[in-house]
């Protein structure tokens, strides 16, 4: 008898938007594995992560085919998948793929494999960059022009057009965790129960990711490193109250427009 395919979940955010606590945290209940940005740019098959072998290659293969979706790349990420969702001691059948760099892009990951389920973070955007100016993660500047607003903009439109009770936003991992699971795993069909919920926001009061598998204890969902000052220059808040577009997403998502919430 063949082999039950695999479960391929993708979450999808941007940098610096909460995506490793929502990834971590929601596979907690059943252990389903996590596959931490395997399309690089970074070599994951040594500690702390161990993943496949052919992740190397997969990542080395993306990126030098221009971040394209070639038979080799889809080979070797389904491949990567299927070892990861099957592993010993893991081997639920599912795998989170936690992609916070927008590469490669949902639109690309609908057309390549239409049956994968997906979900999307959204952070506020200027918590975000503020969270990168606080940890002076600004060398090389992973900030793209008018600090990041056009493919921050470019994501929100793909966030904004999710049904309105699937949409997560980062502030939901304080405010309403239980809710924030919850839509998580109806948009990638998950079957759950109140208890899964309930060790899934267990598990994120107890291991803060603060970047990908990396956990720390110096902070927590309830006191954020990148909240704990403001440091953003003020063109930046600026640019993104300024613009009308975000600031539609701002009432969407409940964020406030006044500037004095972001600026020293």
């Amino acid at each position: 008898m063949p082999a039950t395919p695999v479960r391929v979940l993708w979450l999808f955010s941007l940098i610096r938007s909460g995506s490793s606590i929502a990834a971590y945290s929601a596979a907690a209940p059943w252990g389903h594995a996590v596959a931490d940005e395997p399309f690089g740019p970074w070599d994951r098959t040594g500690e702390p992560y161990n993943y496949p072998k052919e992740q190397d290659e997969l990542q080395r293969e993306f990126g030098a085919s221009g971040h394209r979706m070639t038979p080799r790349v889809v080979e070797l990420a389904s491949t990567v998948f299927e070892k990861l969702a099957r592993a010993s001691g893991r081997g639920t059948g599912a795998v989170i793929v936690k992609i916070p760099h927008d590469v490669p892009t949902p639109s690309q990951v609908a057309k390549t494999w239409p049956l994968h389920r997906m979900a999307f973070v959204l952070r506020n955007p200027l918590h975000r960059l503020n969270s990168l100016y606080v940890r002076g993660w600004l060398d090389p500047s992973p900030i793209g022009p008018n600090f990041d607003l056009e493919q921050y903009r470019a994501f929100a439109r793909t966030w904004l057009a999710q049904p309105a009770h699937l949409r997560v936003t980062y502030d939901m991992i304080r405010s309403d965790p239980a809710e924030m699971y919850r839509r998580l795993y109806i948009a990638w069909r998950l079957a759950f129960t109140r208890d899964d919920i309930e060790r899934a926001v267990a598990y994120a009061g107890e291991h803060y990711h603060h970047a990908s598998k990396q956990v720390t204890s110096e902070h927590d969902t309830k006191r954020v490193l990148s909240e704990s000052r403001n440091a953003l220059p003020r063109e930046a808040v600026e640019t993104y109250l300024g613009d009308p577009e975000m600031r539609e997403i701002f009432r969407v998502a409940g964020w406030t427009t006044d500037a004095r919430a972001y600026t020293a």
